[in-house]
């Protein structure tokens, strides 16, 4: 076949196809379109929009508990968490408080200060003389007469010399020292019948020596022969009823 034949051809058939179309057929097409009914109405109705608003209240409510956290079953209410944000504050107690306990420790009595004068106190009664010892503290020796009542007046004195005058002989009784201290007790009720030693060699670095050296009339005396020249205090004790000499180092 030729390439005029060809498009000669094509030229045909491309005139069939543009030829307009039959009368009859147009007319067809127009009354199809009249009788046509008009297409449904997209307005929804209002079952459609009652749904609608359901579902997004159903969505807004799971996202609501999704978002503050769902309470596990079996939980009870007063133990349910608490809210995201807020620091859940602890109930105040209401047990009352305990008063602060009373202390019944008695205050430790104050001693009296060292002095190197002659000191006396006591009372106006008499008592019994039950014991006589002497020891070693820190700072200082101690001497005690012990009686079955209240002391009975007293005086200790100072003397340049472990030297003493007994009584009721009058002789001379030197102990070991350098000084000495006349402790004399008024009042003693059994000073016809004292028991127990009467001669305590102390060997301490203040007290060297004690030794009774006067029972006369109610009158009881005790030398003390120091080691050196020094104060002292000496001051009444109860439980048991004492007088107490402290002599420093």
């Amino acid at each position: 076949m030729s390439r005029r034949r060809l498009r000669d051809d094509l030229h045909d058939a491309f005139e069939d196809l543009s030829e307009p179309a039959h009368p009859s057929l147009a007319g067809r097409v127009r009354d199809s379109i009249a009788h046509t009914p008009p297409p449904a109405s997209r307005v929804p109705s209002l079952a459609v929009v009652v749904a609608v608003l359901v579902s997004l209240t159903v969505v807004a409510g799971l996202l609501v508990a999704g978002h503050r956290g769902v309470v596990p079953a079996g939980t009870p209410a007063s133990q349910a968490p608490p809210t995201p944000g807020r620091v859940a504050t602890p109930a105040p107690s209401t047990a009352a408080t305990a008063p602060a306990p009373v202390p019944t420790e008695a205050p430790v009595a104050t001693l009296p200060g060292f002095s190197c004068a002659s000191q006396a106190g006591g009372g106006a009664g008499s008592a019994g003389l039950t014991g006589v010892r002497a020891g070693q503290q820190s700072g200082y020796d101690r001497f005690v007469i012990q009686f079955d009542g209240p002391v009975p007046r007293y005086q200790v004195s100072p003397q340049s010399s472990p030297t003493f005058t007994t009584d009721p002989r009058g002789s001379a009784v030197t102990l070991t020292g350098t000084a000495g201290l006349r402790v004399t007790v008024s009042g003693v009720a059994n000073w016809t019948s004292l028991d127990g030693p009467t001669d305590l060699q102390t060997g301490g670095p203040a007290l060297s020596e004690a030794r009774q050296v006067g029972d006369f009339e109610g009158v009881v005396t005790w030398g003390l022969g120091l080691a050196h020249a020094g104060c002292f205090r000496a001051y009444t004790l109860t439980g048991p009823y004492r007088l107490v000499v402290d002599v420093q180092d």
